[in-house]
């Protein structure tokens, strides 16, 4: 078994390929493909607690994953991937300089540990 937390970092606005403001939060599970059902669900109700600090959360919306979760992850063979792409704007400052900013970036840092602390326990679950 094998749990795989694939993370990136991406523009909340980004014309060119979608339409509006990205949420904060872009889980992908391949389609449900990468990733076993009930992982991805209860990973993706740990992101959705991020609402209660302002934060927007989505799972298989318009990004669904990418070559990382596509090429390693196959739940049927018990290899779990997810990818989490997070805005810039839920940590930096988007547009240049791009500055960090500790006061946003801090209030993500809760979320961030419990959908991770989520997918270790559902690893550990499936395990069993």
């Amino acid at each position: 078994m094998a749990a795989l937390w694939d993370v990136h970092s991406i523009r909340s606005v980004l014309p060119r390929f979608v339409e509006g403001k990205l949420p904060g939060l872009n889980l992908g599970t391949n389609k449900e493909s990468s990733c076993n059902e009930r992982m991805a669900q209860e990973i993706y109700d740990s992101a959705k607690s991020a609402e209660q600090g302002g934060y927007t959360a989505v799972l298989n919306g318009r990004l669904t994953g990418g070559y990382i979760t596509r090429q390693y992850g196959c739940s049927t063979q018990n290899i779990h991937a997810i990818q989490l792409e997070m805005t810039q704007s839920s940590y930096i400052q988007e547009p240049p300089p791009f500055n960090y900013i500790p006061r946003i970036a801090a209030g993500m840092q809760p979320y961030l540990r419990r959908m991770l602390e989520s997918m270790l326990g559902s690893a550990n679950a499936l395990q069993v």
